[in-house]
């Protein structure tokens, strides 16, 4: 009776023993999924951040390039021998180091000046690229008013036009510091503004050079009374400012684009000035 109570005994501590070591073989099992995947994260963590340094030192290969590109079209610019490169448009392939890159130079000479342009040669440019009659004498309107120093009183009427329109801004009523400022201006939608902006500049000096000047200006400069007889060249002729633009092609496909506007100059400090120097996607 004792020995059959005894086997009985034996048996459920073995019982016990066999589910015990089955749910530590569990806890075992699932401790080591838990780990796989944590070191599954790990490694694909590890490829990501990899990644993501190697499209940052791309970037910045392509950035460096870019920035050389720049310099050594001023440096083409500055030389007083005659033999640098002509601001004409042309796309000029380099290599800066191991990256080739693309400059092309633009004359600032052959835009339009929004702080010094006549009424009518603001209405012809707008009107060349498609504007309506009214939306060009507004426009225009809001250009000459926007850069126009007035007193209180004649500025009173136009900040209330701003406001009428829902406009949370008014007019400078001083010379447009940017381009950009020129699209801001009441009456000028984003689809024309974005047709006009790159033929403006306020850099430019002077009388706007036909013989540098875009189809666009040119054909709005053709249209002004007497335009058969081409306008004096740009008084200081000793200085130029000029768009320089760098497209860099980095390792592994990646691109940079820097913008710079210079003025060159005899009487300048090492021969020229940065007037702007713009990131990526900025014109």
């Amino acid at each position: 009776m004792r020995r059959a109570a005894f086997q009985r005994r034996a048996q459920r501590l073995g019982e016990r023993r066999s589910h015990s070591r089955g749910f530590a073989l569990l806890i075992v099992l699932w401790a080591l999924v838990f780990l796989a995947l944590i070191v599954t994260e790990l490694g694909s963590s590890g490829r990501v951040e990899a990644k993501i340094a190697r499209n940052l030192m791309a970037n910045a290969v392509a950035e460096a390039a870019a920035d050389g590109a720049i310099h050594q079209a001023i440096f083409s610019l500055s030389d007083s021998g005659g033999q640098g490169w002509q601001i004409d448009g042309t796309v000029h392939r380099v290599t800066v180091g191991s990256i080739p890159v693309e400059v092309r130079l633009e004359d600032e000479a052959g835009k339009i000046n929004p702080n010094v342009a006549q009424p009518e040669v603001l209405h012809a440019l707008l009107t060349v690229l498609g504007a309506q009659p009214q939306v060009a004498d507004t426009v225009t309107r809001s250009i000459i008013e926007w850069r126009g120093a007035m007193s209180p009183d004649q500025q009173a009427p136009i900040i209330t036009r701003y406001q009428a329109a829902g406009l949370k801004y008014q007019p400078s009523f001083a010379p447009f510091e940017s381009v950009q400022d020129v699209g801001l201006v009441l009456g000028l939608q984003k689809p024309l503004a974005d047709l006009l902006l790159p033929h403006l500049s306020t850099y430019q000096i002077g009388i706007t050079d036909p013989t540098h000047a875009d189809p666009i200006v040119a054909r709005a400069l053709g249209q002004l009374p007497g335009a058969t007889a081409p306008p004096p060249p740009n008084l200081p002729t000793a200085y130029r400012s000029v768009t320089i633009r760098a497209l860099a092609h980095g390792p592994g496909g990646a691109l940079f684009t820097r913008r710079a506007i210079v003025r060159i100059g005899p009487g300048l400090p090492h021969g020229y000035a940065m007037l702007t120097w713009d990131a990526p996607g900025i014109d």
